[in-house]
């Protein structure tokens, strides 16, 4: 049986589609190896659909339809990718003014990516970092506890981040006999 032109290219194109549970999202090409993939959606103030999809250096923002809102390279190998809503500043409270990034985690960086224009804002933490997550007042780091060799009586285990251009909050405080352990548990917050 002979296949059409038409179906050939319909197969390239199924090919690089994100499959998401009712459509797919079109792909655009990177410079590595697409099997570690990260992808994050979110919906930007206007009510359209934004993704963000990252592989091992370069970050892509798009719309679900495809167009390519930013492409950029980054000094640092990628480790996990999330959205996160920072609340008002105190001089904002009047206006309510939220503020929207996606959020490029390596292991010592942060790239915010803001949604409403693509701007984005790097940060370099001194430790090596585990995890993030973003809850309603930002985002919470989880440090790295695995390659300590300072002698402090107790280490900073989890950091708050409450907007880009702050300072981090330490929270959680591991004294130095349980530092074996190899993460904390937030019970709740």
């Amino acid at each position: 049986m002979v296949e059409s032109t038409d179906a050939v290219k319909q197969d390239e194109e199924d090919d690089v589609m994100i499959p998401t549970a009712t459509r797919g999202i079109p792909l655009p090409p990177f410079k590595g190896n697409i099997d570690k993939l990260l992808f994050c959606q979110s919906t930007s103030s206007d009510g359209q659909p934004v993704c963000a999809v990252a592989v091992e250096r370069e970050v892509v923002l798009l719309q679900c339809s495809g167009r390519i809102l930013l492409r950029q390279d980054v000094a640092f190998d990628i480790r996990q990718l999330l959205w996160v809503v920072f609340p008002p500043s105190k001089s904002e409270i009047e206006t309510a003014v939220t503020q929207e990034f996606f959020c490029v985690v390596g292991l010592r960086d942060l790239m915010f990516i803001a949604i409403n224009d693509s701007h984005p804002l790097g940060v370099r933490v001194q430790f090596d970092i585990h995890a993030v997550y973003a809850t309603k007042f930002g985002l919470l780091l989880e440090r790295d506890l695995s390659p300590l060799s300072s002698g402090a009586d107790e280490q900073v285990a989890l950091y708050s981040f409450s907007h880009p251009l702050n300072e981090l909050l330490a929270v959680i405080f591991k004294p130095r006999g349980i530092l074996s352990a190899k993460r904390i548990l937030l019970l709740a917050f």
